[in-house]
C-alpha cells in the first residue's frame, strides 16, 4: 500500500515538472532563439558498463573547466531550458547575498534525498550525473526501464541501440539531446567540450558519432565478474530506494545480459573505432594511477594539459582513495564465479590478463 501511494505521488508530481521543462524549452525559442547557433564542439563521451569506474574518471575530467563543461543533475531533471537556467543563477545571485542560506538548505535535502545509495553511488542534485536522466522529460530514459521494464520495455538496455532502436525514437532523442546540449553551451560552456559520463551511450556509439561528427570515446573496463556483482547491488539499492519489488535472480540476469552487451558492443563490433575514437582505459590504470592514466587519456584525445589542472591531479588522491575504500562486493553471494566468467569472457580475460577486482 505504502509503495502504491509512493509511485502514484511520484507519478502525480512528475507531470507538473515535464510540463514546465517543455513550456519553457518552448520559450527559448522565442526569448533565447540564438542558442540554436550556438556550436557544439566535438564531445567527449565517457562510456563502460556500470561500476567501472566511470563515475571517477568523470568527477576527474569534469575539474578540467577550461576545457569542459557538463550538465549537473537537477539541469537534466528541473532546469532544461536555458530559462529555467537563469532562474537558478538569479537565485544563486540572491542566495549570496543571504550567506549561502538557500544553498545549505538546499544541500541537506539534497542529502537526504539519496541517503540510501552513499556507500553504492553518491548522488546529489547539485553535482554532475549520467546525462541519460535527461531522456526523462521524454519518456525514454533508460533508468525508467529499470524501474519499471513492462511499462518502458521499448526503451531497454539489453538491445543495441544503434540498430534495434526504431530510427524515429533514435533521430527524436538525438534531436532532444543536441538541443539540451546547444542550451547547456549557449548559457554556461561557450568555447568549451561538453563532457558525458553514461554507460547507455555504450551501445549508441554509431548514432552519436552521426548526431556529433569527431566525438570521441573513453571506454573504461573493469573485471566483468565484479562489475555484474556491484551492478546487482546497485540496482537492488535503487529499487529498495523506490520501495521496488528486489528479486535478486531477476536482477542477477539482467545484470549478466547487460554486462555481455556493454562489453561485446564496444570491443567487438566497435573494434575499428579502438585507438582511433574510442580509447580503453582500465579500473585498474585509473585507481593505481589516476595522474598518468589522466595525462594518458588526454594525449589520445589531443588535449593539453592546464598548469591548473595539473596541480589539481597532483592532488586528486583523497579522491582516488574514496573510491578505493567503497563498493566491495563478494561475488559468490549472487551465485558469480569465477569460472563461470572465465568462460563466457574469455576474449576479455585473454586480451586483459591483468584485469581483475
Amino acid at each position: 500500500m505504502l509503495a502504491y501511494l509512493v509511485h502514484s505521488l511520484l507519478i502525480i508530481l512528475s507531470i507538473p515538472v515535464l510540463i514546465i521543462n517543455w513550456l519553457c524549452m518552448a520559450l527559448d525559442n522565442l526569448f533565447c532563439p540564438g542558442y540554436r547557433k550556438t556550436e557544439i564542439k566535438p564531445p567527449v563521451f565517457i562510456i563502460g558498463m556500470f561500476r567501472t569506474a566511470t563515475t571517477l574518471c568523470q568527477n576527474l575530467m569534469n575539474s578540467d573547466t577550461y576545457h569542459f563543461t557538463y550538465f549537473k543533475f537537477y539541469e537534466l531533471l528541473f532546469a532544461p531550458s536555458i530559462i529555467q537556467k537563469k532562474l537558478v543563477n538569479l537565485i544563486i545571485r540572491l542566495d549570496k547575498r543571504m550567506n549561502g542560506a538557500i544553498y545549505k538548505i538546499a544541500s541537506r535535502i539534497d542529502r537526504l534525498m539519496f541517503l540510501t545509495l552513499e556507500n553504492h553511488h553518491p548522488m546529489r542534485l547539485l553535482t554532475m550525473e549520467e546525462d541519460h536522466s535527461m531522456f526523462c522529460n521524454t519518456l525514454t530514459a533508460p533508468a525508467l526501464w529499470m524501474l519499471a521494464p513492462r511499462i518502458f520495455k521499448q526503451f531497454t538496455v539489453l538491445k543495441r541501440y544503434d540498430d534495434q532502436m526504431p530510427e524515429s525514437i533514435r533521430k527524436f532523442d538525438m534531436f532532444f539531446y543536441k538541443a539540451c546540449i546547444r542550451r547547456h553551451l549557449y548559457v554556461y560552456g561557450r568555447g568549451r567540450r561538453y563532457l558525458s559520463k553514461s554507460p547507455p551511450n555504450s551501445i549508441r556509439i554509431r548514432t552519436l558519432q552521426t548526431t556529433f561528427p569527431g566525438c570521441q570515446f573513453v571506454y573504461m573496463l573493469r573485471d566483468p565478474l565484479y562489475v555484474t556483482a556491484s551492478s546487482i547491488s546497485l540496482f537492488a539499492q535503487f529499487r529498495k530506494m523506490l520501495l521496488l519489488n528486489t528479486d535478486i535472480k531477476y536482477m542477477t540476469s539482467v545484470s549478466l545480459e547487460m554486462t555481455d552487451l556493454f562489453y561485446k558492443y564496444p570491443l567487438w563490433e566497435c573494434s575499428e573505432l579502438k585507438g582511433k575514437t574510442l580509447f580503453i582505459v582500465t579500473f585498474n590504470e585509473l585507481i593505481g594511477d589516476a595522474h598518468n592514466t589522466i595525462h594518458k587519456i588526454y594525449d589520445n584525445l589531443g588535449i593539453d594539459i592546464t598548469e591548473e589542472f595539473e596541480r589539481f591531479l597532483l592532488n586528486s588522491k583523497n579522491m582516488v582513495a574514496q573510491h578505493k575504500t567503497k563498493n566491495k562486493y563478494n561475488p559468490e553471494q549472487f551465485g558469480l564465479t569465477y569460472e563461470m566468467f572465465r568462460e563466457r569472457f574469455d576474449y576479455i580475460y585473454r586480451n586483459f590478463p591483468d584485469l581483475t577486482g
